[in-house]
């Protein structure tokens, strides 16, 4: 993502169509569609997952999860660029097959 954003910014020339670079999302609300939503979506599963602060730490995922999820070395190559919404990360329901805690549980 920053790399596009470097290019696009720079106005870099793709060498092989000899056009400015273009982002990899475009068209009206790309962003908040392709990136914000799904992250959002995310969490708003998670908090159906706690079920009123019942289900145990382990079993669901709190902010502090996702953003040291985003924080990690290996986040956007799990998750691709442009945002590749069929990774683990964006499973809402069965339980084991989502990316869970990422270090430790509080």
């Amino acid at each position: 993502m920053a790399e596009e954003l470097n290019k696009i910014l720079g106005y870099y020339i793709n060498e092989n169509t000899g056009r400015p670079v273009f982002p990899s999302i475009y068209g009206e609300n790309a962003f908040l569609n392709s990136i914000v939503k799904p992250i959002y979506d995310i969490v708003k599963a998670e908090i159906a997952n706690n079920k009123n602060d019942t289900t145990p730490h382990l079993d669901w995922q709190n902010y502090d999860d996702i953003n040291e999820y985003f924080w990690s070395r290996w986040c956007f190559e799990k998750l691709k660029w442009p945002i590749d919404i069929g990774r683990n990360f964006f499973t809402k329901t069965t339980k084991g097959k989502r990316v869970g805690k990422t270090c430790f549980v509080e």
